[in-house]
């Protein structure tokens, strides 16, 4: 459950090291162990498929820890990775950091996504103003976002994100109603730069541009890249616009879209 339970989106703060969602310098032997204890019979029943899956792409090194990552992948993107961020975004320790640094494992062997993505979202323009004012927005959950753009989506506000090292998931996505062909996972603690807000108003959705910000990056301030990204993020709306085939994205797939990255999204207090 949430930390916080507002009618207004909060902003995250950094947890301690033994509550971050990112594999340590000791590796991850004890997460998978704890994976495979924990969760026999979800481990066994992904284990086939997922094997069969990698067999097929000679860029997965074959072994016992490729497999346990690979499988935390699956687990987490279906019906058991339900509300696993939110507990994240609280930064405190528990037993979904083991499960999430296994799916941390497995995210940074699947392909990187440069470009646009989007996901939606509900807020003001009073929250719009905030997020402005904060400029930087870090998430220590996983960030999940749509490489194409789903009419299905709730919210009156687009986020688009440009990615730098988002994960392509297609090659482990579940072949039921949480399915979402062309989404992109963000690794905890990946940061985000505000480059523009618009706020919504009478038939029009409200606009949210954020890009990534490289890990080495050392100016937080304006640099000449962020007007080159909002430019290109306005250009893929664009294009989006064009017919087309509809991304794909099962109905118990779509709330995974609508959080602001570095927030926790409002929770309705009456």
């Amino acid at each position: 459950m949430p930390a916080y339970v507002t009618d207004r989106p909060v902003f995250q703060v950094t947890p301690e090291p033994d509550a971050r969602a990112l594999p340590t310098r000791y590796g991850l032997a004890d997460e998978r162990a704890w994976l495979r204890s924990t969760l026999p019979a979800e481990f066994e029943a992904a284990s086939a498929e997922v094997a069969g899956v990698l067999a097929g792409h000679p860029g997965f090194r074959p072994g016992p820890d490729t497999m346990a990552d690979a499988i935390a992948v699956r687990l987490y993107l279906g019906a058991l990775g339900d509300g696993l961020d939110a507990v994240l975004r609280n930064g405190e320790p528990g037993p979904q950091v083991p499960f999430a640094r296994c799916v941390s494992g497995g995210l940074s062997r699947l392909p990187a996504y440069r470009g646009a993505t989007v996901l939606a979202a509900g807020l003001t323009a009073d929250d719009l103003a905030e997020i402005r004012q904060r400029r930087i927005l870090t998430d220590w959950g996983f960030t999940q976002a749509l490489a194409e753009p789903h009419a299905g989506l709730s919210g009156g506000t687009d986020v688009l994100i440009w990615s730098l090292s988002a994960r392509r998931t297609r090659l482990l996505e579940p072949r039921d109603g949480h399915r979402a062909d062309d989404r992109v996972v963000f690794l905890p603690g990946t940061s985000f730069k505000v480059l523009d807000a618009a706020e919504p108003g009478p038939g029009m959705r409200g606009r949210l541009l954020l890009r990534e910000v490289a890990a080495d990056e050392p100016d937080r301030g304006h640099v000449p890249f962020d007007d080159l990204t909002a430019a290109a993020l306005h250009r893929a709306v664009e294009q989006w616009r064009a017919p087309g085939l509809p991304s794909v994205v099962g109905p118990a797939a779509l709330h995974r879209f609508t959080a602001v990255p570095g927030m926790f999204p409002a929770v309705p207090t009456g």
